[in-house]
């Protein structure tokens, strides 16, 4: 894991998948809250923990980034390119669940229980359509390393009370649970007549503010 500042929420590259973070994107945050026993480290190395900020988005090409050649400007992302890190060897799932519970598991999506997006198979392990009590979250592991975790945007790995991000690890969250629906306050799931399931430290959103827009709203969260 390759560890960045914290960066504006529209343009921003993900340790494990390229993307341009756009609301119905998993935004997840680590800040350290105590340092660590530095007592086995070398000398040379800082004794504080880094901050570090994760982001996967759905659907985008790899050319869709300026420093791959994009039409599309993408400052910010363009610069870390230029003073980081840039991953050109890694794995992804073909799916968003998937793919978000292998970064969050750091194994294979069907270990996680995430073997076809959140379809459930009954009797067949590594397709529970959650994320599974069989892996360990980088929230769940990180906050056990005295880090504080923050996560905003799409969740998509259950929506059982015990599923929520505040459930696995995460601290403060404000999460669509779904995998798709409006960007506005009306709550309009990708399905007729679906009405999207919003989170918040654990407890159901009922109903969104008027004038609610998801990506303003991400960007201000966690506060």
């Amino acid at each position: 894991m390759v560890p960045f500042t914290y960066l504006q929420l529209i343009e921003v590259m993900a340790a494990v998948r390229l993307g341009i973070g756009i609301f119905l994107s998993t935004v997840t945050t680590a800040c350290a809250e105590v340092p660590r026993d530095t007592s086995r480290q070398d000398n040379s190395r800082s004794a504080a923990p880094p901050n570090f900020v994760l982001i996967v988005a759905d659907d985008l090409g790899y050319t869709d980034l300026g420093i791959f050649g994009s039409e599309i400007a993408t400052p910010i992302i363009d610069s870390l390119a230029d003073s980081g890190v840039v991953l050109t060897n890694f794995y992804t799932a073909p799916f968003c669940a998937p793919t978000r519970a292998e970064l969050m598991s750091n194994t294979d999506h069907h270990r996680a229980g995430e073997g076809l997006m959140q379809v459930n198979i009954s009797g067949m392990p590594g397709y529970e359509g959650h994320l599974n009590d069989q892996v360990l979250t980088i929230a769940e592991r990180l906050h056990d390393s005295g880090y504080q975790t923050y996560m905003a945007g799409k969740w998509h790995m259950g929506k059982g009370d015990e599923q929520t991000p505040f459930a696995r690890g995460f601290e403060r969250s404000f999460a669509l649970l779904d995998g798709s629906a409006s960007h506005y306050h009306d709550q309009a799931g990708s399905l007729t007549g679906a009405v999207a399931r919003y989170s918040e430290n654990g407890q159901r959103v009922e109903s969104l503010p008027e004038g609610f827009y998801s990506t303003d709203e991400q960007r201000s969260q966690p506060g």
